[in-house]
C-alpha cells in the first residue's frame, strides 16, 4: 500500500542435471556432433577483422550513474518466453549479449566478439569459430562450445513457450560440431549468401538452467541469468513495478579488446517507470532524466525551447543515421471479420491519408515509407510507390467487396447493412493525434476507423495472441546485411500461432515459396529478385500499410553527458546504442554551480551523420 517500493524476487535456478542434458545430446547425435581438431579442415582462411578501425573514444572516462525512463516496466526479466519482448528488452539483452562475432558499425564488415576467428567452409553452410579463451560470463563461469550446444537444446525446448525460437532454430540448423572447449562448427540445413549472419550465435549459460522443465517461465519470471555483456542486473537492484538499474560488470572480460575499449563507460545505468511522455520530460527538465528522445516535431519545435536550453544545461543533437528502416505501419490481420477480403485492405490503403499526417503533425521532416524493406541498398524495390490518399479509389475497391452504399453516417454498409468498421489497436502517447488525423480522413472514403489506445504492454499482448483487427506498430531490430524478416513476419508457418510475429496472419503459398527460396540461395543476384519480388507480393496483399518513418534522430541531453566527436556511428538507432557516451562529473558539478549561482553556457545544436546519402552501402562479401 502506499509508495513502499517491494524488491523482486530472484528464484535460485535448481540444480544441473548433466546426465538428461547430455542424454539429450546423444539421442540427437547427428545434430550434435563430436570431433577433434584434427578433423578440421586444412584449407580454411581464418579470419579475424582486426584491421577495421576503431570508433569508440578510448581515453572516456569511466564511472557515474546514467538515468533513464521507461514507460512500462516489464512483466518478464525472462530472455524469451511469455512476454519477454518489452521495451526493456534491448537494454537486458539485444545490445548486452555477445554473440560469436559482430558487425563494424561503420565499415559493416564482421569483428570479433566472443569468437577470436572465424571461417567459411567450402560448402558455404558450415563456418567454423574460434573462441576467444578470456571470454567469460557476468559470474566469471568460462565459456566454452558446450554452453553453443546447449544454446540449441535451450532454444528447441518447448518449455521456454516460445514458438518462433523454437522453429527458427529448428528450420535453420542442420548441426553443431564440437571439436574442443575452444573450437566448433556450425552447420546450416540450407546455402545462403551470407552463412556468418545464420551461424553467428550467441551462448546459453548451462551453468544456470541446467534441465529445462515446464515451470520455466514462472521459475525464471524475475531472474536475469549470467551474460556475456557489459551489463548486469542484480537482484537488489530489481524493484517490480518502479525502477532496474543495470551495474557494469566489474572486469568485465572484454573491457580491454579492440572494439569494446572505450565503450560502456558509466557503472550504472538506471531505468525509471516513468507512464507517458510528458511526465518523461518534465522529469528531464529538472535533470532527474540525463538524456531523452526529442525527434517528435512536438518536442523538437515547441517542449524543448525552454531556459535550460537556452542557457546551455542542456544540449541538442540531430543524427543522420544510415539504416534499414523499421517496417511501421499498420498491420491488417487477413483472418479477422471484413479484413480477410483483399478489396477492403486494399480500400483502406487508398483511405489513409498519410502526407497529410506528416506535413500536419511531421512538419515534413519525416518521409513515407513504401515497403516492408526499404533502407537495404539492392535488397529493397525501389519500384514500389507510396499508396496514395484517394477516397474515389478507396470507394471503388471497397465496392468490388460489396461495400457500396453509404449509411446516414456516411459510412459503408454491404447488401447485409454491415457497416464497413474496424478497430486500429494503437499505443497511447503522443502518436494518437495522427491517428485521430488519418481516422478522420478516413471518413470521406465510407470506412470508420474505432481506434482502441492501449498502454504498450496490452498492445503487445493483443497482438501477440492474435486477437487484434488491426494494429499500428513499428518494429525493432539490429543491424543486417539484407531483409532477414521475411520468414518471421509473413511465412504461413507462423500465421495463427500464438507468440508468433506475423501479425498479419499472412498465409500465401506462392510467397511462402519465394521466402524459402530466398533464404536458402547462393546467388546475391537471385537473392536481390527474390527480395523485390517479396516486397511486390507482400505490397499486393495490402494486409502491411507502410508508414513513415525519420531519417535521423534528434535527442536533448545534459551537457554532462558526453559523446565522441562524430557523436555516434552510421548504423546507430538512438544516441545510446553502441555504449560510446561517458558521464563527466566535473561538467556536471560545473553545470549545477552555474545553475545556483545564473551562470550560463552558449546553447548548443550539433547535427551529425551523412544527410546525403539515401540508402546503405553494402560490402562486397
Amino acid at each position: 500500500m502506499g509508495c513502499a517500493e517491494k524488491k523482486a524476487e530472484n528464484k535460485q535456478p535448481h540444480g544441473i542435471d548433466n546426465q538428461t542434458i547430455d542424454a539429450y545430446y546423444t539421442s540427437h547425435a547427428d545434430f550434435f556432433k563430436m570431433s577433434d581438431p584434427s578433423h578440421l579442415p586444412t584449407n580454411l582462411i581464418w579470419q579475424t577483422g582486426l584491421n577495421e578501425p576503431e570508433f569508440a573514444n578510448i581515453h572516456a572516462p569511466k564511472g557515474g550513474t546514467l538515468h533513464l525512463a521507461i514507460a512500462d516496466f516489464p512483466r518478464t526479466l525472462r530472455p524469451v518466453g511469455p512476454d519477454s519482448n518489452s521495451g526493456l528488452r534491448d537494454a537486458l539483452y539485444d545490445t548486452n549479449t555477445l554473440s560469436l562475432v559482430d558487425t563494424h558499425p561503420n565499415t559493416l564488415a564482421y569483428i570479433p566478439a566472443l569468437a577470436s576467428s572465424w571461417a567459411l567452409g567450402d560448402d558455404q553452410k558450415t563456418v567454423y569459430f574460434k573462441i576467444n579463451p578470456k571470454a567469460c560470463y557476468s559470474d566469471g563461469t568460462p565459456i566454452r562450445t558446450g554452453d553453443f550446444f546447449y544454446n540449441f537444446y535451450f532454444m528447441c525446448s518447448p518449455h521456454i513457450q516460445a514458438p518462433w525460437y523454437n522453429n527458427w532454430y529448428t528450420e535453420t540448423y542442420e548441426s553443431v560440431t564440437y571439436y574442443n572447449d575452444f573450437t566448433l562448427s556450425v552447420t546450416l540445413k540450407n546455402k545462403t549468401i551470407d552463412p556468418v549472419w545464420y551461424g553467428n550465435l550467441a551462448p546459453t549459460p548451462r551453468h544456470y538452467y541446467g534441465e529445462l522443465t515446464p515451470d520455466y517461465p514462472r521459475r525464471y519470471q524475475w531472474s536475469f541469468p549470467p551474460t556475456t555483456g557489459p551489463y548486469e542486473l542484480k537482484p537488489e537492484n530489481i524493484i517490480k513495478g518502479r525502477k532496474v538499474t543495470l551495474s557494469r560488470v566489474k572486469n568485465w572480460w572484454a573491457q580491454d579488446e579492440r572494439y569494446y575499449r572505450g565503450r560502456y563507460n558509466v557503472d550504472n545505468i538506471t531505468y525509471r517507470t516513468v507512464r507517458d511522455v510528458s511526465s518523461a520530460f518534465e522529469r528531464f527538465k529538472k535533470g532527474e532524466i540525463d538524456i531523452i528522445d526529442l525527434t517528435l516535431p512536438e518536442y523538437w519545435y515547441k517542449k524543448s525551447q525552454v531556459p535550460a536550453v537556452k542557457n546551455g544545461f542542456i544540449e541538442r543533437a540531430i543524427f543522420y543515421n544510415q539504416v534499414p528502416r523499421s517496417p511501421a505501419g499498420i498491420y491488417l490481420n487477413e483472418q479477422a471479420g471484413i479484413l480477410t477480403n483483399v478489396n477492403v485492405r486494399r480500400g483502406i490503403a487508398y483511405a489513409l491519408n498519410l502526407d497529410q499526417v506528416i506535413e500536419t503533425c511531421f512538419h515534413g521532416d519525416y518521409k513515407r515509407l513504401s515497403s516492408c524493406a526499404e533502407g537495404y541498398g539492392r535488397f529493397s524495390n525501389t519500384t514500389i510507390p507510396p499508396t496514395p490518399f484517394s477516397p474515389a479509389k478507396a470507394e471503388a475497391a471497397f465496392a468490388l467487396a460489396g461495400f457500396h452504399k453509404k449509411g446516414k453516417d456516411g459510412i459503408l454498409i454491404n447488401e447485409n447493412g454491415k457497416r464497413l468498421s474496424f478497430t486500429l489497436t494503437i499505443n497511447n502517447g503522443p502518436l494518437q493525434e495522427m491517428y485521430t488525423l488519418l481516422q478522420n480522413e478516413a471518413d470521406k472514403a465510407g470506412v470508420e476507423i474505432i481506434l482502441e489506445s492501449l498502454d504498450p504492454l496490452t498492445v503487445y499482448g493483443k497482438i501477440m495472441s492474435k486477437k487484434h483487427e488491426a494494429v499500428a506498430s513499428a518494429w525493432g531490430g539490429g543491424f543486417s546485411r539484407k531483409p532477414e524478416s521475411y520468414w518471421q513476419f509473413f511465412h504461413s508457418k507462423n500465421a495463427l500461432t500464438p507468440g508468433t510475429n506475423n501479425i498479419t496472419n499472412t498465409a500465401d503459398p506462392e510467397l511462402d515459396v519465394l521466402i524459402d527460396n530466398y533464404i536458402t540461395t547462393e546467388s546475391e543476384a537471385v537473392a536481390q529478385s527474390l527480395s523485390c519480388q517479396i516486397q511486390e507480393k507482400v505490397a499486393a496483399r495490402y494486409a502491411y500499410l507502410p508508414t513513415w518513418y525519420c531519417p535521423y534522430y534528434r535527442v536533448g541531453y545534459w551537457r554532462w553527458l558526453c559523446f565522441p566527436e562524430a557523436f555516434n556511428v552510421m548504423i546507430s538507432d538512438n544516441a545510446l546504442d553502441y555504449g560510446l557516451y561517458w558521464i563527466d562529473e566535473n561538467k556536471k558539478t560545473e553545470t549545477k554551480k552555474a545553475q545556483e549561482t545564473g551562470m550560463h553556457f552558449p546553447e548548443k545544436i550539433g547535427t551529425y551523420g551523412t544527410a546525403d546519402l539515401s540508402e546503405i552501402i553494402i560490402p562486397n562479401g
